[in-house]
């Protein structure tokens, strides 16, 4: 059942409180939900809420998180001034420049695999300990 619009707006400005605490950093969904004393639903409808304002972002975290968002003067947002990337996204740019330039300085011929493993879990990782491996 959705929270009336004085419940609404006594959350959100209880949740802006909370994160802005503890601002630039995030706070993880399950905390906050507890620090609020809200039950899923409500919690949820309070952050999306806020979202859809554009004073909060969703973040990553166990469970997902949710930050604060800066706002300018004229209560536009604040751009983020860098979105941190996951460790994924960097394994095609080294993949490239092992296969355009590496490979080549190595002296290396056409006897070589360069394989992204990043995703084929835990024991991979650790018995190879990159998420990248070089064959020849």
């Amino acid at each position: 059942m959705p929270l009336n619009n004085d419940v609404l707006e006594a959350s959100a400005i209880a949740m802006l409180k909370a994160l802005k605490k503890e601002s630039p950093k995030s706070i993880g969904n399950l905390t906050l939900m507890k620090k609020l004393n809200l039950k899923s639903e409500d919690y949820f409808e309070v952050r999306n809420y806020l979202f859809e304002k554009g004073q909060v972002q969703k973040a990553m975290g166990k469970g997902g998180a949710t930050v604060y968002v800066d706002q300018q003067a004229d209560g536009s947002p604040l751009e983020p001034a860098e979105v941190k990337k996951g460790e994924l996204s960097l394994y095609a740019p080294i993949r490239d420049t092992l296969e355009g330039y590496w490979v080549g300085d190595m002296g290396y011929s056409d006897d070589y695999i360069i394989e992204i493993i990043g995703c084929q879990g835990k024991k991979t990782l650790v018995e190879n300990g990159l998420g990248l491996t070089l064959l020849w």
